[in-house]
């Protein structure tokens, strides 16, 4: 018997299983939570080279599929979503959460720290608060945390994970609107989740995000002198919209990135400038480092 023809038949009827569980209501969950596996592909090619018996790479595979169920059940606040028997969720049943954090007079400086689990995350429109934070979906668990420091404020808001059930459907639409009059920098650590942030109004010193299977969009302004724009990912597709009168740099040595960066001069294999580069007094650079992703630049 043929390892990679085992291995294949049991992946097929995997997926064809988990798809009429889906269909029969019997199990909820979201295809992203299934892409953001998307490492154990290497797992089992690697597997697949080893010099050893087929019995033994047969063992080896699911060994490793038991270590990352095991993971996943005993680290549930890691995982953002997971296994949800119908008899514990029941469809339509949404909860709407606001959560806000007061702007101090002293403050210039905050720096917005966002766990995003699987679902959409919107950042669009100003607020008088520091922050206003609304929240629709399956159960009302999300936190907001905030540390000051002399004129720097400190926002931290994510999900709490109370449930040691694996659940591989949740529900999650987010919306959140920022004090324009901030210096901000913001740092996203994003599961399978849809990210869209229009940023324009802001004064942007930092942005990073560390992502798996994502969808980004990202409008930048002009309001800042230099932007630093940090983005990792697994398996992505990442557009960012940046000003014409601001220069732009982009990095990105990852091979099995697919870029598409109209406008944009190729100065070594892996940085691309925009054409006013070296005369625009305003700079946003952008470093973007992934698996198989496509990354879209446009200027507008």
């Amino acid at each position: 018997m043929k390892y990679k023809n085992l291995f294949w038949g049991v992946l097929l009827i995997l997926l064809g299983t988990l798809y009429l569980l889906k269909q029969f209501d019997v199990i909820y969950f979201s295809w992203r939570d299934i892409v953001s596996l998307w490492p154990l592909v290497l797992i089992f090619w690697g597997v697949s080279i080893l010099p050893i018996k087929p019995w033994y790479k047969l063992i080896a595979s699911f060994s490793a599929i038991l270590v990352m169920i095991l993971i996943v059940h005993y680290n549930p606040g890691k995982w953002h979503s997971g296994w949800l028997w119908i008899g514990d969720w029941h469809k339509g049943d949404r909860i709407e959460l606001k959560k806000s954090e007061p702007l101090l007079e002293s403050s210039q400086y905050a720096t917005l720290k966002l766990e995003a689990a699987a679902g959409s995350y919107v950042i669009d429109g100003t607020s008088e608060q520091l922050v206003d934070f609304r929240y629709i979906g399956d159960s009302a668990t999300y936190y907001m945390r905030t540390t000051v420091d002399d004129d720097h404020q400190r926002v931290r808001i994510g999900p709490e994970y109370t449930r040691k059930q694996i659940s591989l459907y949740q529900s999650h639409e987010v919306e959140i609107k920022l004090n324009p009059n901030m210096v901000w920098d913001l740092d996203v650590d994003a599961g399978a989740a849809d990210l869209w942030f229009d940023l324009t109004p802001f004064i942007l010193d930092n942005l990073r995000i560390d992502g798996g299977a994502t969808s980004i969009e990202i409008k930048l302004g002009a309001m800042s002198e230099d932007v630093d724009v940090h983005i990792e990912t697994g398996v992505s597709s990442v557009k960012i919209l940046v000003p014409k009168e601001v220069a732009c740099e982009v990095n990105s040595d990852s091979f099995l990135v697919s870029k598409e960066l109209p406008g944009f001069d190729k100065v070594s294999k892996s940085t691309y400038v925009s054409p006013n580069f070296s005369s625009a007094s305003k700079n946003i650079s952008i470093q973007f480092n992934s698996g198989i992703s496509s990354l879209k630049v446009i200027r507008y």
